[in-house]
């Protein structure tokens, strides 16, 4: 039997320290490459948890900007892959609404319009979570898109003509030769004397119509335009007055701005006498007042803000205001009527201008008052402690403006781009209505993004 020799022993001993070191460089690493392997793992849940937040979210936008009537999914685990258990991998959705109401959604119904909603999405991928938070505000179009709209009251027209498509949740009635000259939608609706040339879409009488669909609310708390603080102190200048204030000279100043001040009282612009100049700002703690003939005239391009802090704005006959943008607000809690049209012409010959009225009160427009502005313009009446925010309107020749009431409308005659109320509404007198999409659009009230965040 042949020995082994010297060098076939070494050859083994290296060998096996060779095996020894391997073991003893397996056992080293093997931590290392279990963490890495579980790291990488942590990594691709948390890249797919994001993935499922994301989707969440999208999926609310989506149905927000619809909009959509299906909301039972929202609070409840949905599944983001099909291929596994939704307890593996699933986002969870919530929505609050800016105005505090619960449930932001309800199943079956359409989003509130023109509201801010928050949207909540959890993304989970095994035990690793991540979050998206979107903050959106949904659209007016749903409610604009009508020529004639009651959300909560009847509406009941005599003799009037509706060039576009008219809607209510409640009765719809139509008297006297009144023409709708588009679809109606209503839960009810009563034809005894009028033509509705489109379709129609009700509850009752069922075997007239076709089904009604869910009809979005209307909102008006994100149309109300905040009334500027007064300053304190007053500034000093001969356009600042204390107690009630009565401009009985012209004020012609082209080229510069024109900002007067009445702390504690009223302010008039007296019969026959003007204010020119580059912007106009009038900012009165009791009412604001434009006799016959006052004229307001910002030159080309130019803006004319009025506010009435705690009083009512009145327009007399024959009045002017001419301005690129013509803002009013009346903001008066203590009385009914907070802004009077009494006649007068605003923007008249002026067309591409545009005109905001606001009103905390109810509103009244009489005959021969006209709003020229064609780029946009509304009148709103919002509620006040003493006020439902209604809008009474005869025979003004308003034919590209919106009139937009918290509360009922009543319109006898008269021309108009667009009639909306929460309540009731009642069209008389060869009232005209003619949808314009443009005026709608100038609100400039579209559905919206706020904030997208992790």
């Amino acid at each position: 039997m042949k020995r082994p020799t010297n060098r076939q022993g070494a050859s083994s001993i290296l060998a096996m320290l060779i095996m020894v070191l391997f073991v003893m460089l397996l056992a080293a690493t093997a931590p290392m490459i279990a963490h890495e392997i579980r790291f990488s793992r942590i990594n691709r849940d948390s890249i797919e948890a994001q993935y499922a937040a994301e989707a969440g979210a999208k999926v609310a936008l989506m149905s927000l900007y619809k909009p959509s009537t299906v909301w039972n999914w929202v609070g409840q685990d949905v599944p983001f892959d099909a291929a596994f258990p939704a307890a593996q991998k699933k986002y969870v959705v919530t929505l609050t609404r800016a105005d505090g109401v619960t449930p932001a959604v309800s199943d079956g119904t359409l989003p509130k319009a023109n509201m801010v909603f928050t949207i909540t999405s959890e993304g989970t991928v095994n035990n690793t979570k991540k979050t998206v938070t979107v903050k959106a505000k949904t659209s007016l179009s749903n409610v604009l898109q009508y020529a004639v709209y009651s959300g909560n009251g009847n509406t009941t027209m005599n003799t009037a003509v509706i060039n576009g498509d008219t809607a209510t949740n409640k009765t719809l009635t139509t008297n006297n030769k009144t023409v709708i000259n588009g679809n109606a939608t209503a839960s009810t609706i009563s034809v005894p004397a009028g033509v509705i040339s489109g379709s129609t879409y009700c509850n009752y009488p069922i075997n007239s119509c076709s089904p009604m669909p869910v009809l979005a609310p209307l909102d008006v708390s994100d149309l109300r335009i905040p009334m500027p603080t007064f300053p304190s102190p007053l500034p000093s200048g001969s356009n600042s007055h204390t107690g009630n204030y009565r401009q009985s000279t012209n004020i012609n100043t082209p080229g510069q701005p024109v900002t007067i001040y009445v702390q504690g009282g009223s302010f008039t612009l007296g019969s026959g006498n003007s204010i020119t100049g580059s912007h106009i700002t009038i900012h009165a703690q009791g009412a604001v007042t434009l006799e016959q003939n006052a004229l307001i005239q910002a030159d080309s391009g130019g803006s004319i803000s009025i506010y009435a802090d705690g009083g009512s704005v009145t327009l007399n006959k024959g009045s002017q205001i001419l301005g690129s943008t013509v803002t009013f607000i009346a903001a008066r809690t203590d009385t009914t009527t907070t802004f009077s049209f009494n006649g007068g012409t605003i923007n008249y010959n002026n067309p591409n201008s545009r005109t905001k009225i606001y009103s905390l009160g109810n509103v009244t427009v009489s005959s021969n008052a006209l709003i020229g502005s064609t780029m946009s313009a509304f009148i709103m009446a919002s509620a006040n402690g003493a006020a439902t925010g209604s809008i009474e309107a005869s025979s003004a020749d308003l034919n590209n403006t919106l009139l937009i009431a918290e509360g009922d409308m009543q319109v006898s005659g008269g021309t108009y781009a667009g009639l909306y109320s929460e309540q009731t509404l009642q069209l008389n007198k060869d009232t005209i209505v003619t949808y314009k999409s443009s005026n709608a659009r100038a609100l400039d009230l579209p559905f919206a993004i706020r904030s997208w965040g992790y």
